[in-house]
């Protein structure tokens, strides 16, 4: 599912309609400002609540507005990829983020799962 279904979705469920259209591009805008942040996460150590703040928006459509559950979802589609490149490189980076930032494991595996879309 890429970005822009996602929006799309989100904004269908809460505004349906020809606002929707600018919602969805506006969602999507987000997101992509969101992912460049991350790029740079591991140089800096900012733009972690990005990822969060993203997904405020759209954890309210799924999973009955239980982040805690829509984050463990995103975690666990880690788990389920059989792309061994991918799987390297989000277990390489986590390493990374949880040693040096000390982030939670299962919200660096969502952050990334979530970005790959």
């Amino acid at each position: 599912m890429c970005k822009e279904n996602i929006c799309q979705g989100a904004c269908d469920a809460a505004h349906p309609g020809e606002a929707a259209e600018i919602e969805k591009w506006t969602c999507v805008d987000g997101i992509t400002q969101t992912r460049t942040r991350e790029l740079q996460y591991p140089e800096s150590g900012t733009g972690l609540t990005d990822f969060f703040h993203a997904t405020d928006t759209i954890f309210k459509y799924y999973e009955n507005g239980n982040r805690n559950r829509f984050i463990g979802k995103l975690a666990d589609k880690f788990l389920v990829n059989d792309d061994s490149n991918w799987n390297l490189y989000i277990t390489e980076n986590c390493k990374l983020a949880v040693s040096r930032f000390g982030e939670e494991k299962k919200d660096c595996m969502a952050r990334q799962s979530s970005y790959r879309y």
